[in-house]
Parts: structure tokens; C-alpha cells; sequence
């Protein structure tokens, strides 16, 4: 069991120092599901300088990542990035890729809104190639593109409508449901092993210093019977142990 949520504490570490994404998370008792937006967006901001036209493009895909390395002109972001830009320079009939940064390796925070959520994308490394970013996502019975908001310094800011950014209570009872079952089944696997060990044990004993391999099973079979006794006894007496610990530490003054 301890080995289990070794396992889940080092799977949890790799996922925020490795800065990968979960698209089902719960955030103040609602459960979000992003799987369903698990496609390439594309955003593009044209804007013309004095000679020479500017197109930016950032290509999101948050939840696997990027599978293409390469976008064109030259420019390359790092496979499985979830956010890449790129810079383009048009002057005349040239085209150079001027810019590209990449959302990478980085760790993410979660915040309820009254419309929806909010993730803030945290670049923490110090390197003029990597992005952060700040994506509202709003509740919306229709499904919409995600939309460029502000972009300045590295952070791309922007609005996706959609409906899984709807918050769900429904959806949270049954998980946590099926959490309480789950635990009730590894508490019975866990108390299986146990009677199991103790049998074998048993067995063991018997074996090295008698020669046999006989067991008395009706022994074990009462005990498991008896064991609802054990524990209503066992809890009777924790519950007057708690209550005579409470009573200790009242207060109180003694006349004279």
C-alpha cells in the first residue's frame, strides 16, 4: 500500500516539474474535463509596421501537446510544447521568421471564476525562447476558438468560450462516490491479505517445527465472525478515552 502512494506522490511530482498538463482536475469541489478540447487551435494577430507586415500565430494544444516540430519558414518550437509562437516577417515578397518561443517545462495555476476558470501558465525558466500565459476559459453552451486578448513582454493572454469550462456538481459527487467505493474495496483487499498472512504464517509454524501441514480453519473463521465485536468494543472504548480527554481540559474553579 505505501508502495502505491509512493507511486501516486512521484507521478504527481514528475507532473509539475515536467509541466504536464492535466485536463481532468478537480478546483474547489467542481470537476473540469479539457479532453474534449484536445485538438490544435490556431490564433493569429496580423498588424503592419512601417514597411513590413507582422504575423503572429500561436498554436495551442494544451492537453497532448504539439506533435509537429516544425511551422513553417523555418521556425521550431519543442515537440509536445502546449503553446508555440511564432513570429513572422513579411517585406514584400520575403518571408523570415523573426521570433519563436515556446510554452514548456513550466508549472500551471488554477483559479475559479464566477464564469468559469482561469490557468496561469508560469515560465520559470529565464530564457527569451520560452512563454507564459494567462487563458480565461468561460462557461458557453457553444463551442468557440480560443482568442487573443493581450500579448506583450512573452505573456499571451486569451479567452476561450466553451462548454467544459462549465461547472459541474453532478459530475463531482460521482467521482467522490466512486473514491468512497474504491477505498471500501482496498480496505477488503487489504484485510484479505492479512487473514492470508496469518494462514500462511500459520502454516509456516507448523511445517518447521511439527512436520505438518495441517490447520485448524475454524480458529480463523470464528475470528473473522467475532471481528464485528471487536471492533464496536474497540470503538466504545475510543469514544470514552476521547470524552475523559475532553473532560480533562474543562475549566473550572473550586469554592472555598
Amino acid at each position: 500500500m505505501s508502495f502505491l502512494i509512493l507511486i501516486l506522490v512521484i507521478s504527481r511530482l514528475c507532473i509539475k516539474v515536467f509541466g504536464l498538463f492535466e485536463c481532468y482536475f478537480n478546483l474547489d469541489g467542481f470537476v473540469f474535463n479539457l479532453t474534449g478540447l484536445d485538438y490544435t487551435y490556431y490564433v493569429t494577430n496580423f498588424y503592419r509596421l512601417e514597411t513590413e507586415q507582422v504575423n503572429m500565430t500561436w498554436t495551442i494544444s494544451l492537453c497532448k501537446g504539439i506533435n509537429s516540430e516544425i511551422f513553417g519558414g523555418g521556425g521550431y518550437c519543442k515537440k509536445d510544447s502546449r503553446i508555440c509562437s511564432v513570429k513572422k516577417v513579411i517585406s514584400g515578397e520575403e518571408e523570415r521568421v523573426e521570433e519563436v518561443k515556446g510554452l514548456y517545462f513550466d508549472f500551471d495555476n488554477k483559479y475559479l471564476t464566477d464564469s468559469g476558470f482561469e490557468v496561469i501558465f508560469h515560465n520559470n525558466r529565464v530564457r527569451k525562447s520560452n512563454l507564459s500565459a494567462i487563458i480565461h476559459f468561460i462557461c458557453d453552451e457553444e463551442e468557440h476558438n480560443p482568442r487573443l486578448i493581450f500579448y506583450k513582454y512573452s505573456m499571451l493572454w486569451l479567452e476561450w468560450k466553451t462548454n467544459f469550462a462549465c461547472k459541474n456538481i453532478e459530475t463531482e459527487k460521482k467521482r467522490n462516490d466512486g473514491s468512497i467505493f474504491s477505498f471500501f474495496i482496498w480496505l477488503m483487499i487489504i484485510f484479505f491479505l492479512i487473514i492470508l498472512s496469518l494462514v500462511l504464517f500459520h502454516l509456516y509454524f507448523n511445517y518447521r517445527y511439527y512436520g505438518s501441514l495441517e490447520i485448524d480453519l475454524f480458529s480463523y473463521i470464528e475470528m473473522i465472525k467475532n471481528m464485528k465485536y471487536f471492533l464496536k468494543d474497540f470503538t466504545s472504548k475510543a469514544i470514552v478515552y476521547i470524552k475523559s480527554l475532553g473532560n480533562s481540559f474543562q475549566g473550572g474553579y473550586t469554592p472555598i
